[in-house]
C-alpha cells in the first residue's frame, strides 16, 4: 500500500531536517512541543521554521516563519548587537518616545502615504479628515518638435502635436 499524502510530506520534512540540521522531525517536534509550553506567542499560527546561527550553524528553536525572517534581517544589519536591539524594540513598543517627550500624539492610520480618504487616530478612536481639494494645474500645450528635414524639397515643417 502506498503512502498517505501526510507521510509523503512528513519523510520529506525528516530528509530536509536530516541534511540541513542534522535532527530529525521527531526531535524537531519535540523542540516545537516545548516551546508551545514555554513561548507560544513565537509559534505564529502558519509555517514554522527552524531557526539557527548563520554564522555558527547552532540551532536554535522553531520560529514562525515571519519571526525568522524578520530576526534574520536584525541578524544581519546589527550583528552582535541583536539581543541589545531586541530589548530595546521591546521596550520602545511598550513605552512610546513620542509619549514620554510629547505626549499622547495621534497620526493617519495605516501606511503614511496620501489616501482616497485619510483617516487619523484620535483618543476616541479614527477620524476621517476630508482635505479640500486643490485646483488642479492647467495642462501647458507641448511645443511642436522641429527635425531639420530629410526630404528632397528642404521642407522643415513641425513634426508630433500641432495644438
Amino acid at each position: 500500500m502506498g503512502k498517505t499524502k501526510q507521510e509523503k510530506a512528513d519523510a520529506a520534512k525528516n530528509a530536509r531536517l536530516k541534511r540541513f540540521f542534522r535532527i530529525t522531525l521527531a526531535e524537531y517536534r519535540e523542540v516545537e512541543e516545548y516551546e508551545q509550553k514555554t513561548m507560544p506567542v513565537l509559534l505564529g499560527t502558519t509555517r514554522r521554521a527552524l531557526d539557527h546561527n548563520h554564522t555558527t550553524g547552532q540551532l536554535r528553536g522553531v520560529l514562525d516563519f515571519r519571526i525568522n525572517r524578520a530576526l534574520g534581517m536584525i541578524e544581519t544589519s546589527f550583528k552582535d548587537k541583536t539581543p541589545d536591539i531586541l530589548r530595546a524594540l521591546a521596550a520602545y513598543l511598550e513605552h512610546y518616545p513620542v509619549n514620554m517627550v510629547l505626549g499622547r500624539r495621534f497620526g493617519i492610520i495605516g501606511k503614511a502615504k496620501k489616501k482616497k480618504k485619510m483617516f487619523y487616530g484620535s483618543p476616541t478612536g479614527p477620524v476621517e479628515v476630508k482635505e479640500s481639494k486643490k485646483p488642479k494645474p492647467k495642462k501647458r500645450k507641448k511645443k511642436p518638435i522641429y527635425v531639420p528635414s530629410r526630404n528632397p524639397w528642404g521642407y522643415d515643417g513641425p513634426i508630433g502635436n500641432t495644438d
